[in-house]
């Protein structure tokens, strides 16, 4: 008996919630629907950073961006470039085959840093490959640009249609320069992390720079994928006071040179063609010193075996 007369009380209490159709009180709905109206703007504020739709979605990429690790956990790599940087395409490769032999270890961000005083053609070539990502193919138009290493402005508009990209979308977002401040936060971010040449690594954020040998590269990302400590940083000491200069003078009349005679700055090369450092100044360093100060008569070049 006592079973059922507490089944009836809490029936009874039930009924007087309800109405003579059965139905929840008025008064009931409308505090649920408040409810739930209060709780989609709560998640909607959080999302959207206070319903700033943009400024939210950037916030949360800018905190993933910041963390060691990708999405699911893997060791995150972090390469600072320029897409005219003789040395970054030489660490292309170098790349590429690591993050082969880690695929599923690591996570891969390119970052533009280009650096536009020595390279002109560097920041509209990060521009078109930021169009290129517009349509899901930044990788694809990343390797083209540091294999054919084509970046005025008909190449690159040329890769775009050789890969198959909606070229009138991809034009548009070009010409408009649209991209510019996607390139520029880039670089500001690596300006603000210490980033000062190409190519500069951040490897489970520790700052790795130059075109590092693929051993060199690959132990680092050992150590941080088998947890070892990273190592301690010698500790710069006081720069000593730098000598007196000393001025030699050459006649450098019968030697071949490029440039302006007029020049105020010149530089003597002493090379050997045989010489395999020689050979590599020639190929990846010459020529930007040619382009943005022999050619525009800042400097003269001298050439002596």
């Amino acid at each position: 008996m006592a079973k059922n007369t507490k089944k009836k009380s809490t029936a009874s209490r039930r009924s007087s919630a309800k109405g003579a159709s059965g139905k929840a009180a008025p008064k009931d709905d409308m505090w649920k629907t408040y409810a739930i109206v209060l709780g989609v703007l709560l998640v909607l504020s959080v999302l959207t950073n206070g319903f700033g739709l943009g400024n939210g979605v950037g916030s949360l990429l800018n905190s993933l961006k910041k963390s060691n690790t990708g999405s699911n956990g893997e060791l995150l790599i972090e390469e600072f470039s320029d897409f005219e940087c003789p040395f970054c395409q030489r660490a292309y490769p170098t790349v590429k085959q690591l993050l082969d032999e880690y695929e599923g270890q690591v996570t891969f961000v390119y970052k533009h840093f280009p650096l536009s005083s020595l390279h002109p053609l560097a920041q509209q070539a990060a521009e078109a490959s930021e169009c290129a990502r517009d349509q899901g193919k930044f990788e694809e138009y990343h390797d083209r640009l540091f294999e054919t290493k084509a970046l005025d402005t008909a190449s690159l508009k040329k890769h775009a249609a050789d890969l198959g990209l909606n070229t009138a979308k991809f034009n548009d977002c070009y010409d408009s320069k649209e991209k510019a401040s996607v390139v520029q936060a880039d670089y500001n971010e690596g300006t603000s992390r210490g980033v000062t040449g190409t190519p500069t690594f951040f490897i489970g954020g520790e700052k790795v720079v130059g075109a590092q040998p693929y051993d060199n590269l690959k132990a680092v990302i050992d150590r941080h994928l088998s947890g070892e400590a990273q190592p301690t940083p010698v500790q710069p000491t006081q720069p000593t006071q730098p000598t007196q200069a000393t001025e030699y003078t050459s006649s450098i009349d019968d030697d071949p040179s490029k440039g302006s005679a007029s020049a105020k700055v010149v530089i003597i090369e002493w090379s050997d063609f045989q010489c395999p450092y020689c050979s590599r100044f020639y190929s990846e360093t010459l020529p930007s010193i040619q382009q943005n100060y022999i050619s525009t008569g800042k400097i003269r070049f001298v050439y002596r075996d």
